[in-house]
């Protein structure tokens, strides 16, 4: 949790987020966070916003300079157990993660994923946008180091904590508290065993936190894009992992919206997505739109980004309350996330055809989404 930003905070509250057995004094507390003195005068005003997070706002902050913006902590290893099937457990619905290590020499380090953890006896999982990074030891801290191999994203396995890369890059085993670094698929073949984590062999009692974070599936750089193309994401207002892949969950939340950005990610890898210049409340009712928007691809096909504008404007979009969000006529995206079905089909958006250069399917099929946002503008 965060503390509160105003009001009377206790030297419970303090306990309560960052530790400590009685009798406790505030004095115990020097450095707990960042902007809480680390000597001197101190003051229960010095705890307003400060929580006991790993990955603290100016560590945030950095991450999303790095093109991933944490979201919310999903699993912490102090709170919800040091062990594989606890960080599984938590982490596993996840579409893509930041995770995040403190370990016994200080140092602060992790990766992102782009893919569930969710693997069963073991499986590879690949990326072209992931890395693994230093926030705090390494010399020239903050630093990350990107994927080489993007073969080697991740090893998801049921009996693993958080491992990255071929060798493994980063390997984890919660249950037993063991970890090693190998330099493998990550750091443009320099090598960097020693200097993301500050141990250059392997070894037990080195973990002392774990914390795992949900990240948007609309990264800073694929906002930046959709700003270059006039529509900037200001606000995720909808995001199916964590508020449910159900029709109701995405009107409830979205219905309010006059216009959004929905962007979808399928297991293929595909994300792709659409421009509503309307709200989505109504029962089968069509809703035009100028000739500015679009859907688009950002991952997947071969020329992304790309996005294909609207031919016939009388069909932006099809809101029905049994549906999820559908654009055009035929449509040219349709989802129904009660069903997890889907399909796109060329008819309201782009002149020369796209089925199945959007979403990288040309047939209809079920279990495909993996996750859905919905931003405002």
């Amino acid at each position: 949790m965060v503390l509160q930003s105003s009001g009377a905070i206790s030297l419970n509250d303090i306990q309560t987020e960052f530790g400590g057995t009685n009798p406790i004094g505030i004095n115990e507390y020097y450095g707990a966070a960042d902007g809480v003195p680390a000597s001197g005068e101190i003051s229960f005003d010095d705890f307003y916003g400060k929580s006991n997070y790993i990955l603290t706002s100016a560590y945030q902050s950095q991450l999303a300079t790095w093109g991933f913006t944490p979201l919310s902590l999903v699993y912490k290893s102090s709170i919800d157990g040091l062990s594989n099937s606890a960080f599984h457990t938590n982490s596993d619905s996840l579409d893509s993660s930041i995770v995040v290590i403190k370990a016994a020499n200080g140092y602060i380090f992790g990766g992102i994923a782009t893919n569930s953890w969710s693997g069963g006896s073991g499986t590879y999982k690949s990326s072209t946008t992931a890395f693994v990074f230093n926030l705090y030891g390494n010399v020239s801290a903050p630093i990350k180091w990107n994927i080489t191999d993007t073969r080697y994203n991740i090893y998801a396995r049921s009996t693993y904590g958080p491992t990255f890369g071929g060798g493994h890059d980063i390997h984890t085993n919660l249950d037993n508290n063991y970890m090693y670094a190998s330099a493998h698929s990550y750091g443009g073949g320099g090598g960097y065993t020693g200097r993301v984590t500050g141990y250059t062999n392997s070894g037990y009692n080195r973990i002392v936190e774990v914390e795992v974070w949900s990240t948007a599936l609309l990264t800073s750089a694929y906002q930046s894009q959709l700003a270059t193309w006039g529509f900037t994401p200001v606000s995720l207002i909808y995001k199916s992992s964590r508020d449910g892949l159900t029709n109701s969950a995405f009107h409830n939340k979205c219905d309010s919206l006059s216009r959004s950005i929905a962007v979808i990610k399928t297991e293929n890898g595909y994300i792709f997505g659409g421009i509503a210049a309307n709200d989505w409340t109504g029962e089968r009712i069509y809703k035009s739109s100028a000739n500015n928007t679009f859907v688009f691809n950002l991952y997947g096909n071969a020329s992304a980004p790309i996005k294909w504008n609207i031919t016939r404007t009388s069909y932006n979009i099809y809101a029905r309350s049994n549906y999820g969000p559908t654009f055009g006529n035929g449509h040219d995206i349709h989802t129904n996330l009660d069903t997890n079905f889907m399909y796109e089909y060329n008819y309201a958006y782009g002149s020369g055809g796209y089925t199945g250069r959007m979403t990288g399917y040309t047939t209809q099929g079920s279990n495909r989404i993996v996750e859905v946002e919905v931003w405002s503008y």
